[in-house]
């Protein structure tokens, strides 16, 4: 599994999965990461009123009534084709608890467009999961990224052993003693202001932790827990919509984790 499609997972089970996804990669690896991931998530979430395997035959063979994707074979997407997306979604769910729809190449989508669609991210209907993929997340209209959980695909899903080794021991050695010093986070934290496309493995790394921790946790500690999970959330998103310090943001997220 990969490490986005845990993250997905665990909101999920938390109950924390937002209404609209933008997903982001430009490689060919990238692309093909956002196009399983999308397929695993549907089967996961369609998969609890049906066996996977069902679940899978209908994605495959286009013929699930609660999934949608939208793909313009030209070079932009077309408003009448937002307006049968929105058909769509405006009718109910019939075999799962949601709908779930797929702008493939968002960054097709005219200013007519993506207008239209504003409509219908901000206020979905409460069974829709959207998520638009795109190779350009600057050729989508602010107010529609901002509309958006973002998240960077990179273009391999694994790390090679010596990029790990440069601040992965550091990383666990700090979610886990707890003893570090402002020093200590901000020499850490630093080395990440060049480097976003990793992001996504810190967060999976602190993800990873908390959820180990929430299951020997008392009532106290997990409430606590949430609390910490919620703010990488959050703190994920503003840094992939660009809206923070990286080093700042991660300073804020090690200071309240040793507080703790």
């Amino acid at each position: 599994m990969n490490t986005i499609l845990q993250r997905l997972i665990d909101m999920d089970a938390k109950q924390r999965l937002h209404h609209g996804f933008l997903f982001i990669g430009g490689g060919e690896n990238a692309s093909h990461l956002m196009g399983s991931t999308v397929m695993d998530f549907t089967v996961h979430l369609f998969s609890k009123e049906a066996s996977s395997e069902m679940v899978q035959k209908k994605l495959t063979s286009q013929n699930h009534p609660d999934f949608f994707k939208l793909d313009s074979q030209e070079s932009d997407i077309k408003i009448e084709q937002v307006r049968e997306l929105q058909r769509w979604l405006s009718i109910p769910p019939l075999e799962s608890e949601r709908k779930i729809a797929v702008i493939e190449n968002a960054q097709h989508l005219t200013a007519s467009c993506a207008n239209a669609l504003l409509k219908t991210l901000e206020e979905p209907p409460s069974y829709a999961l959207i998520i638009l993929k795109t190779n350009s997340a600057s050729r989508l209209l602010p107010t529609i990224r901002s509309r958006l959980f973002s998240i960077q695909f990179p273009d391999n899903d694994q790390l090679n052993t010596d990029e790990k080794k440069e601040w992965m021991d550091d990383l666990e050695l700090m979610l886990s003693k707890k003893t570090y010093t402002d020093k200590d986070i901000f020499s850490f934290t630093e080395q990440f202001s060049d480097k976003r496309e990793e992001l996504v493995f810190v967060f999976n790394t602190i993800h990873q932790t908390i959820r180990t921790r929430m299951f020997d946790s008392n009532p106290v500690q997990f409430n606590h827990l949430e609390k910490m999970f919620d703010l990488t959330l959050t703190l994920e998103q503003e840094l992939y919509q660009n809206y923070g310090n990286i080093s700042l943001g991660l300073d804020r997220f090690f200071m309240e984790w040793r507080a703790a």
